[in-house]
């Protein structure tokens, strides 16, 4: 009981239960950041429900210009059997232009970006001498080609498609003859003469998507235009765009492909694993920065937070010769805890940045007021610690508003703090802190 008097060995005992606190802390600042994974992958259950409803990302492949062909092989036996495929052949060139009208849908507390696109696909694609392209050919069916568009999820087309090919308009009904071009396509039979040698199409597209739209690029030559009544796009894929223009509500790109993008050759025979993922182009439809990656980074911050703050009272505990319960320690700490939890609740119903002010504010008068029976009723002491309390709050949302300056601006900052803290400290005898002799500097 003697040791235990002792100010040194009650001080050290008193910073140990601090730091095994902020410890124990972190375990429902870990259950934290699992809820934020669970609301988030609920959130992606509610787009995928909506998207199956109205129409999921939207990809394009294509076209490619399907002849099919007879010829023989040779059997392990000796004879020789006739056998049919197809000479798939990609365009020369391609342009597809794409006007996107987004719209924002609410289910139960998320908002889906949606939206309406207008495509239109134009190109030209010549036609191969097919005795050069394959071997031992017997018979060829140039009045049967397939002309065939890779479309992601057929659900979102809203109008009947044609293909127009010299001036004659062609239906395209679903594909079900080339199976590797897409999840889904859409496909035409083309009557091509003997001696024709190019064929130029034009094919209008008036399609839905959720969120994301993209176009794998197979002609020699692709341009894509893509704009929208949207001012927060994410260009994704293997190819970015050349040019870009991006305002408030508003935004606008073109790609530009040549055969060094593809992954597959001009013709070939057969199915073919395109293998082509990470050749698309396209962009993402975003809200800005998403309130749960906002939380998360924001709960990342927890130890600095309570760790600060647990200093705080420990030097106004004893620069004022208050002692302060293992037990009001803790209620502090689960009063910051809880922060966090009020930030990602109230966030999904109000925004991010509101509901940060409102969790901050209310943690921050929750605990003034407990301080102010803590100091018995000083004022000063308690508008004080809560100014620094409110400071630390404001700069830790400046570094999660900031992205590409957060980590040199808070790495600055923590060194400021350092530095204040070791001068406010600079006086004191830290061998006789705990007792009347320690010199704290006075206010």
């Amino acid at each position: 009981m003697k040791l235990l008097s002792n100010p040194q060995v009650s001080i050290f005992l008193k910073s140990g239960f601090i730091l095994f606190l902020i410890l124990m802390l972190m375990i429902p600042n870990a259950f934290l950041h699992n809820m934020i994974y669970e609301r988030q992958q609920l959130k992606e259950n509610v787009i995928r429900e909506v998207a199956q409803g109205w129409g999921e990302s939207q990809t394009i492949t294509g076209p490619i210009l399907s002849i099919p062909f007879t010829k023989e092989i040779n059997l392990e036996d000796g004879e020789r059997k006739e056998v049919s495929s197809f000479l798939h052949v990609t365009p020369q060139n391609v342009s597809i232009d794409g006007d996107l009208v987004v719209t924002q849908k609410k289910r139960s507390i998320y908002e889906i970006l949606l939206y309406k696109s207008e495509v239109k696909i134009t190109g030209e694609i010549s036609i191969p001498e097919l005795s050069e392209k394959v071997v031992d050919l017997k018979e060829t069916y140039v009045e049967k080609s397939i002309l065939s568009l890779g479309i992601q999820d057929l659900k979102g087309i809203q109008e009947s498609v044609n293909v127009v090919i010299e001036g004659q308009s062609i239906p395209m009904k679903t594909g079900k003859t080339i199976s590797f071009l897409s999840p889904s396509s859409i496909e035409s039979t083309i009557d091509i003469k003997t001696d024709q040698k190019t064929i130029r199409f034009s094919i209008d597209l008036k399609l839905k998507g959720c969120e994301n739209f993209s176009v794998i690029p197979m002609a020699d030559y692709t341009q894509v235009d893509v704009e929208a009544d949207w001012g927060s796009p994410s260009f994704q894929g293997g190819i970015l765009p050349d040019t870009s223009s991006i305002s408030a509500n508003h935004f606008s790109a073109t790609w530009t492909a040549t055969e060094y993008h593809r992954s597959v050759p001009p013709v070939w025979q057969g199915n073919i694993n395109l293998g082509y993922r990470n050749n698309s182009l396209g962009v993402n439809l975003i809200q800005g920065v998403d309130q749960y990656q906002k939380n998360l980074r924001s709960a990342k911050y927890a130890l600095l937070i309570i760790g600060l703050t647990f200093a705080l009272f420990f030097f106004f505990e004893y620069a004022k010769d208050n002692q302060v319960h293992p037990i009001q320690y803790t209620l502090i700490g689960l009063a910051l805890s809880l922060f966090y939890y009020l930030l990602l609740s109230i966030s999904e119903h109000a925004g991010f940045d509101l509901a940060y002010l409102v969790s901050a504010g209310s943690v921050i008068t929750l605990i003034s007021f407990y301080t102010f029976s803590l100091l018995n009723s000083n004022l000063k002491s308690t508008l004080l610690l809560s100014a620094i309390l409110s400071g630390l709050y404001i700069y830790i949302y400046i570094l999660l508003k900031m992205e590409d300056y957060a980590f040199i601006t808070g790495s600055i900052g923590l060194f400021v703090i350092l530095s204040i803290i070791m001068y406010a400290t600079r006086k004191i005898n830290w061998y006789k802190l705990g007792s009347r002799e320690a010199d704290f500097p006075e206010e």
